[in-house]
């Protein structure tokens, strides 16, 4: 697992020990960043189901302002900060945030706090129902900037899933997709966007 471009390109990452931990493959990584680059630069990223980190690391590496790496497994958070470590980068003196918490839970506290994000990348657990809800809450909670972007990756053998994504969710329409093999990756724009 590396970063594949930016500042920090070549960096090592660290792997998670558990297969509870899935990171996303360079290939699918590259395809992201690839169809974003011209929305990293000076963004405000929020990376939900952050696992690993290599998704807001190499938002971090390609320019983004700020990051926030959210996800509930301390496992996890612990594996980010040493990522974030291994980058030479302190989230005291970056603009980084970690939190630890359940996305609902992390989704309403932002939105509270009227945080608002360039760019979003959910990535929750493939086998996991919490797609439709999360965001739905990201809309009700307007955490996408107007001319935001959002990313959610899910696996095309969720058939049901890939049918509700295809639809939009609140304000959110997809405009993009694309498939590697199992991994399939939606990108949303506000309704009032297009």
């Amino acid at each position: 697992m590396r970063i594949i471009a930016g500042e920090f390109k070549g960096r090592r990452l660290k792997a998670p020990k558990t297969s509870a931990i899935r990171p996303t493959i360079d290939r699918v990584k590259e395809s992201v960043f690839s169809i974003l680059k011209n929305e990293i630069a000076n963004a405000r990223f929020l990376d939900l189901c952050a696992g690993s980190g290599s998704i807001g690391l190499e938002a971090i590496s390609r320019g983004a302002a700020s990051v926030t790496f959210v996800d509930r497994d301390p496992d996890s958070i612990q594996l980010i900060r040493s990522n974030l470590h291994l980058c030479g980068l302190d989230s005291k003196v970056h603009k980084i945030q970690l939190r630890k918490s359940s996305v609902q839970k992390a989704i309403r506290a932002l939105g509270k706090k009227l945080e608002s994000y360039d760019l979003i990348y959910f990535d929750p657990p493939y086998g996991s129902n919490i797609y439709e809800g999360c965001l739905r809450l990201i809309s009700e909670n307007q955490l996408l900037n107007r001319s935001g972007l959002i990313c959610v990756e899910c696996s095309q053998i969720n058939g049901r899933m890939v049918e509700i994504l295809q639809l939009g969710v609140g304000d959110l329409r997809p405009y993009n997709k694309k498939c590697y093999g199992d991994t399939m990756l939606f990108f949303y724009k506000l309704e009032s966007e297009f």
